[in-house]
Formats: C-alpha cells, sequence, structure tokens
C-alpha cells in the first residue's frame, strides 16, 4: 500500500507529515510519499520529514522497513526516464547516484537513495551501523 503527500509548489507542513506519521502508524509496511513539483525541498521541509523517513527505516520483518518514506521532486516527476537516469548532468547529489543500479533493487533502494539526495541524511547503512553500536555500547555498560 502506498499513502501520498502531494504539493504543486507549496511547501510541506507539519501538518502534512503528521498526517502521514499516522498513517504509517496505523499501516505498517506501508510506503509514504511526499511528492513535489518544485525541484528541491526547503530545509525546514527536509527537517520534518527527515524524522519520519528514519522512524520508517526501522524493521517490519526480516529485511523489509516499517515504512519506508520516498520523496519524488520534480526532477524525477518531469522526467522522461525513472530512477537512475532522470539524475544524470543534474549535480550536486544527484551525481552520486545516477548511474547507480541498487535503485531498481526496490522500493527501499529507491527511498534510501531519495532520502540521501532530498532530504540530505546519512544512508541507511549508516544509519543501522549507527543504530548497531549504540546497542554494542548500552550492552557493554551492563
Amino acid at each position: 500500500m502506498i499513502f501520498g503527500e502531494c504539493k504543486s509548489y507549496n511547501e510541506f507542513k507539519v501538518k502534512d507529515v503528521n498526517r502521514m506519521n499516522k498513517l504509517a502508524d496505523h499501516f505498517p509496511g506501508s510506503v509514504i510519499v511526499f511528492c513535489t513539483l518544485r525541484l528541491s525541498l526547503a530545509e525546514r521541509e527536509k527537517k520534518i520529514i527527515a524524522r519520519l523517513a528514519r522512524k520508517g527505516r526501522k524493521h517490519f520483518k526480516a529485511e523489509q522497513w516499517i515504512n519506508p518514506v520516498l520523496i519524488l521532486t520534480g526532477i524525477e516527476l518531469f522526467s522522461h526516464f525513472g530512477p537512475p537516469s532522470c539524475w544524470k548532468d543534474k549535480g550536486g547529489p544527484y551525481n552520486a547516484f545516477s548511474g547507480d543500479w541498487h535503485v531498481r533493487d526496490g522500493i527501499q533502494e529507491l527511498s534510501n537513495a531519495t532520502q540521501q539526495m532530498h532530504l540530505g541524511i546519512e544512508s541507511y547503512w549508516t544509519w543501522y551501523e549507527q543504530k548497531r553500536q549504540k546497542k554494542v555500547a548500552r550492552k557493554r555498560k551492563e
């Protein structure tokens, strides 16, 4: 199941993210999508969506995230070609992913890439390792 919050050229607000958070809580395993026709998000949007994106990375079962958060901007939405081709020659963080075959491995890998590009947050694997290190440190203290 996919739930989306879409904006033409307006910004995402806290109430929008809270609404998507409630849906995520009620539908574990669903994909949460934020779509905008703008080419980038404002810093305040990145900050509020990033919290939900990190929460969605927790494991639901086996290798499945509880709620992958996918970010789509005008870069992806106006392109005649899907990811990763749509990021070619866009500069900045997009070049690192423009030839990345991993984004074709499913919604989680695509979400991971768009979170890094559009929200500026760490990769899933970096996030996961940080969580793991915290658990190890807590166990050592016990």
